[in-house]
Parts: structure tokens; sequence; C-alpha cells
């Protein structure tokens, strides 16, 4: 009882720091009015809404092959409840949510005082408060992606696959239809699922059966819009789109010596120039391209996610909202965390070393690894965001990041432990 109550005053505690920052820097963006001006500011969340209008029958509006169902739905539904101030109070509830599911997380996996000092190291990030701000994928992916990282906390914990797996399948199957690239890993899980549900088999029954289809639902549903509309047989068109107007276009202005600087920007006619050569190229043919330089494909894309990992929030700076100080306190913050990655390398091999007849435990920090590692992968072939595609990436790694610290601290004090024991063993 008494431990249950510690864990509630601390996480009540971390809710009203939470609210409190998230307020302190809302205000200094002018909360509320800035939401008029700045939620639908962005191209972006343009085609959510109209993509959104379209699913509701609005009049003059098309189905977009780039944007999947789910959030322009989200969007719309929460515009009608309650507009603007509906939209951006669904984002703020992905905000809390997400702060509670991270710090369930890492106190299943690593302790209450861990629990406390990832939430702190999570809430300095100002890009974070400035998504809710925007129509935009990023909140409600922070939200399902701290879910997954619950969801592998509570697996670890219990033991208990039938249930991990049914808890683990909703929030990847909601991602695949919000951010595409994640049907990889969806198909992947799938496949896995399937091969343990036919070992043991369990997929005889109805019930199991039922719960597949469940599932797979939200991905067959955007499957069939996509065929319907656009005789595609695809999630989205927004990989190879993203891929032709950022990564190929700096990767032909390279190869063919236009000037293309990611840091201060092409000029006008450069960049028109560019998008005009590579407006007809097939996926095929830009992959071709980008594989028959192999040295400098990859050179352009470790240094597109560099400075991914490295850019304050671009979210922020919409006209009369733009702060100079809050832009450099953003970069300094990315930057910190950039080094984190960097010396956690350490960590992990450390983690491995010490765990090494503890195998089991690799689970959770592998699961988790592979998740980060997609998000900050994908944002390789797009720039000019600032944090936006590296974000959601956020309560993955702070999960598993304190989780390796927390083994290794638990290990060597072990390791200490059986020498000092050893050592006065010795001494009788």
């Amino acid at each position: 009882m008494l431990a249950y109550s510690k864990v509630f005053y601390w996480r009540l505690c971390i809710n009203v720091c939470a609210a409190a920052i998230y307020f302190f820097v809302a205000f200094h963006f002018d909360f509320p009015s800035n939401i008029k001006d700045t939620l639908f500011s962005s191209p972006d969340s343009k085609e959510y809404s109209a993509m959104g209008d379209w699913m509701f029958h609005a009049d003059g509006t098309t189905c977009s092959s780039t944007r999947p169902f789910l959030f322009p739905a989200l969007v719309h539904v929460s515009y009608l409840l309650g507009g603007m101030t509906g939209v951006w109070l669904m984002n703020f509830i992905f905000y809390l949510c997400s702060v509670n599911l991270v710090f369930s997380a890492v106190r299943n996996l690593s302790g209450l005082f861990f629990a406390v000092i990832a939430v702190l190291i999570m809430l300095v990030n100002p890009g974070l408060i400035a998504i809710t701000f925007h129509a935009l994928t990023e909140a409600a992916s922070f939200f399902l992606l701290s879910l997954l990282a619950w969801v592998i906390s509570k697996r670890y914990e219990r033991e208990n696959e039938a249930l991990f797996w049914r808890y683990f399948f909703l929030p990847l199957a909601l991602l695949a239809v919000i951010k595409p690239y994640f049907a990889f890993p969806f198909y992947l899980s799938l496949v896995l699922f399937a091969f343990r549900a036919v070992k043991r088999k369990e997929l005889r029954t109805g019930k199991m059966l039922l719960r597949v289809f469940i599932y797979c639902f939200p991905v067959l549903l955007q499957f069939g819009i996509m065929f319907s509309q656009f005789g595609k047989f695809k999630l989205s068109t927004i990989g190879e789109v993203t891929l032709r107007n950022y990564y190929y276009s700096k990767f032909y202005a390279d190869k063919h010596g236009i000037s293309y600087d990611l840091e201060v920007g092409p000029t006008d006619s450069c960049q028109s120039l560019v998008r005009q050569k590579v407006a007809g190229a097939s996926e095929s043919e830009m992959l071709r391209d980008i594989f028959s330089s192999p040295v400098d494909a990859f050179g352009i894309y470790f240094g597109v996610i560099r400075l991914n990992l490295i850019s304050p929030s671009d979210l922020q700076m919409k006209a009369q909202y733009r702060s100079e100080r809050l832009d450099l306190y953003s970069y300094h913050t990315n930057v910190r965390y950039f080094r984190i990655h960097q010396f956690i390398l350490m960590v992990l091999a450390l983690f491995l070393w010490l765990t090494r007849k503890q195998q089991e435990k690799w689970v959770p920090a592998f699961v988790l690894l592979f998740f980060e590692l997609l998000i900050i992968g994908v944002s390789g072939i797009s720039y000019w965001q600032g944090d936006r595609l590296v974000l959601p990436a956020l309560p993955l790694w702070i999960t598993l990041y304190t989780y390796l610290l927390y083994e290794c601290f638990r290990a060597l004090r072990h390791l200490r432990g059986g020498l000092h024991s050893e050592y006065h063993g010795s001494s009788l």
C-alpha cells in the first residue's frame, strides 16, 4: 500500500510538472490565440484536413494517395466536436497520455527513480509541446509509440505472450495507417504471430481468427481505399513522393554539381531546376540511380539523419510566434540528445557483455532499439523538418536507455558484491 501511494504521488507530481511546463511554453506562444494561426499553417496539415473532408463527403474534395485515412479522420471528428480547439485538445490529451505511458514503461523496466528522471528528460524538449499546435501526425504517433513502449515493458514483466500479442498489434496497426513505414514491422509481427499460433494450433479457433481480422482491419481498410480510388495495392505513395522531393533531389543535385546545401538552403533557381529534373523519375529509376553511387548515397543519407537529430523544432517558427531564444534552446537540447545517443553505444556494449548469461533481458532492449532505429533511419530521406521526423522516437529511446543503464548498474553492483564476498571469504 505504501509503495502504491509513493508511485501515485510521483505520478501526480509528473503530471503537474508536465502541465506546468506545457502551459509555460504555450503562453510564450500567445496561447490560445495562436491555435488559429498555426494549427493548419503547414502544407501537410492542409492535406490531412482535405483528406478528412473527402472521407466525410464534403463537396469539392478528393482522396489523397499520400495520406492514410486514420489521422485525417481524427482531425475531422475533433474539428466537428470542438473546432480548432478540439483538434488542439486531442493533441494535448495525446501529450499527457504519452507522459504517463512513458512513466509507466520505464517504471516497469527500470524502477521508480529512473521513471522520474526519464520523464523529466523528455519534458525539457520544446518540440514535444510545439507539435500539439499543429494538425500533424507527430502527436498521435508519439502517443502510440509510448503505448508500444508500455506494452513491451508489460510483456517483459508478465512473461505472458498471449497478452503481449493482443496489445502489441493494436498500436502497431494504427501506426501503419498513420505513418505507412510502420507497415513493415506490422507485417513482420503478423508473420511471427501466425507462426506461433500455427505451432501451438491456436488458429483453429474462431475467436483467434476474429482477433487476427480485428488487428488487420485498419490496414485492410486503407488497402481498400487505395485500390478503389487509385488502383494501387499499397498503403500510401508518400514514400515515393518524399524520396523524390527530398532525398533524391539532394542526390541528383550533388551528382550534377548543382548547389544544394541543406543547412543554408539552395537558391530558388537551383531548387526549381532540381525539382524540374527529378519530377518524372519513377521509384525504380530513383533507386537504380541512388544505388549506382552507394558511397555518395550513404554520405547524404547519414548527413540528413545527423541534421534531423540536431535541428531545433521547426514547428515553433511561425510568423509572430517565432522565438530565437527558444529556437536556440531547442537546438542545444537536441545536440545533448545526440550526445546521449553516442554515449549509449558504449552502454549497449557493456549491457550485452554483463547480461550475456541472461539473454532474456535482451528481448525488450532489441525490440525497443529496432523501432528507434526504424524511425531515425526513415528520417534519412527527408529534411528541412526540424526535429519533427525523429521526435516520435523519443519515448522509445528514453525507455530503452534507462533500461540499459538500470541493468548495467544492477549487474555491476552484483558483480562488485560477488567480488567483495569472495575477497572476505578468502581472507577468512
